[in-house]
């Protein structure tokens, strides 16, 4: 057995609670940002005070951000954890 078979989370298990934390962080911000949007006296474009709507903007505006960022964390895991697999 070597080194990098006795770590503390596999691989598998790593990706899956990037995700899992990637996803509650996701909701979290939204439902504040939305939230705190609807909040706000309704103004002429009375469309854009729904929950529907919000939600639409987050799928095109922010969520590609998101993803990027995820993308980009599971590159550092890789990076991280093939690196100390090679020092094995």
């Amino acid at each position: 057995m070597t080194r990098a078979d006795t770590s503390i989370i596999s691989k598998s298990a790593l990706v899956a609670l990037t995700i899992v934390v990637w996803l509650i962080a996701c909701l979290a911000y939204e439902l504040h940002r939305i939230s705190a949007i609807l909040a706000l006296p309704p103004s002429g474009d009375l469309y854009a005070h729904s929950w529907g709507f919000q939600l639409g903007v987050f799928a095109v505006l922010r969520l590609p951000v998101w993803i990027v960022a995820l993308l980009v964390v599971f590159v550092v895991e890789f990076a991280l954890l093939t690196r100390r697999a090679s020092r094995a």
